[in-house]
């Protein structure tokens, strides 16, 4: 198949993707910079506010949550793609964050663990179907545990409408400051990555 007239799907009798790191990167970071658009306003609300907050906004919510996962989806591939590791055919973060070498993963653990942990005072996450006392600030600190939380967050956003529809339905979580955090790092690595190729 192609796009523009750009060969993405597979290539020859090998079965494997080929993998446009550029366009990985660039289609990513559009997708970031989309979901950034609910989360820089989302920053300044107080977690009192947050349940109204999220209802007001609830379509640019999905949205913007849909949009971070997949960036960080593609991010991934492409850092595995750049290390010529076929990326495997999931959307679960938690999967492709372990797919990389040890080496890798720990650096981007280590970026992420070394940056503030908490979001004083403002909201860090949205709850769709909160508790009474649920508690909007972020307080996971360790990548694995945000992906794990987060592993099938672009499934489950962007089918919301089925999910919200289930009987024994759970409460669906958008951990946007941990995960922008996160994205922001993936986005560095892969630039140098490129950086050092050319």
């Amino acid at each position: 198949m192609s796009m523009g007239g750009l060969r993405i799907l597979n290539s020859g009798n090998t079965g494997r993707k080929k993998y446009r790191i550029g366009m990985a990167l660039t289609s990513a970071s559009a997708f970031q910079d989309l979901a950034n658009n609910f989360i820089e306003p989302a920053r300044i609300v107080e977690p009192e506010q947050a349940k109204q907050f999220a209802m007001n906004n609830l379509g640019h919510l999905i949205a913007s949550a849909t949009n971070m996962s997949l960036a960080i989806e593609i991010y991934l591939k492409a850092i595995l793609s750049h290390l010529n590791i076929e990326p495997k055919n999931t959307h679960n973060l938690l999967k492709l964050f372990d797919s990389l070498p040890d080496k890798i993963g720990d650096e981007l653990e280590s970026k992420y663990n070394d940056l503030p942990k908490s979001h004083t005072g403002k909201v860090g996450c949205f709850h769709l179907l909160p508790k009474s006392d649920e508690d909007f600030s972020d307080k996971k600190f360790g990548i694995r545990a945000i992906l794990e939380s987060s592993k099938d967050a672009f499934v489950t956003w962007r089918y919301l409408y089925e999910h919200m529809e289930a009987k024994d339905r759970n409460d669906v979580i958008y951990e946007f400051h941990s995960l922008e955090k996160f994205a922001s790092i993936l986005k560095e690595h892969l630039l140098n990555q490129l950086k050092k190729t050319f």
